[in-house]
């Protein structure tokens, strides 16, 4: 008698515990189903979520005129030109000083078979200056009248800026700087006004001298 009810409970939870598997068992198809298988509800509710999500602004889209620039160092100061003045950038390599000319006018260097005089910012914009090193560059800005070379301590790259960015230069950038000047930016860059830079006579290297 004892032997045939020891069977009999063994089996009795054998069939409980495949009950309970059958139970999970469908328990997870039916999430798989809610979550494949949506009710219409459901659909319709995700669809007003995501709507609502889409219709949030996203960042703001920059507007208005930019200037591409070329941004290099001179007196450990961020200086920018527009790019449609620059012609291209190359190393400060067998400089000619030319007899007869201004302080700021370093010399002439050949690029690509041109005679191109360089001028020195540092003495121009009477700013401190130290001597000359293998960092040293020459940035070429040319327009339809005139042509020469701005000496830099290090080239910087080039970035686009806004316009609207452009703020009016601060007091400690007055005087002869003042003339040249687009204006500043928030991250301190000086933006030159190459047009204005290129028609100076006084930056003139006249052929007779």
């Amino acid at each position: 008698m004892n032997d045939n009810k020891v069977p009999q409970a063994a089996e009795s939870r054998a069939t409980q515990h495949w009950e309970a598997v059958k139970r999970r068992l469908g328990e997870i198809e039916s999430r798989l189903v809610a979550e494949f298988e949506p009710a219409p509800a459901d659909v319709q509710q995700r669809l007003r979520q995501r709507a609502q999500v889409l219709a949030q602004p996203g960042p703001p889209v920059e507007t208005g005129e930019l200037l591409d620039l070329q941004l290099f160092e001179i007196s450990q100061e961020t200086y920018g030109i527009e790019t449609q003045y620059v012609v291209e950038v190359v190393p400060l390599r067998q400089l000619a000083a030319i007899p007869c000319t201004p302080d700021h006018i370093l010399g002439i260097v050949n690029v690509r078979g041109r005679m191109v005089s360089v001028l020195d910012l540092r003495r121009f914009f009477e700013l401190p200056f130290k001597g000359l090193s293998d960092l040293n560059s020459v940035v070429v800005i040319a327009d339809e009248q005139m042509e020469f070379g701005l000496l830099t301590d290090r080239i910087q790259g080039s970035r686009v800026l806004p316009e609207r960015q452009v703020l009016e230069p601060p007091s400690h950038l007055q005087g002869i700087r003042a003339d040249y000047l687009l204006g500043v930016t928030a991250d301190r860059w000086i933006l030159l006004d190459g047009r204005r830079l290129l028609r100076d006579p006084r930056l003139v290297v006249e052929d007779r001298v």
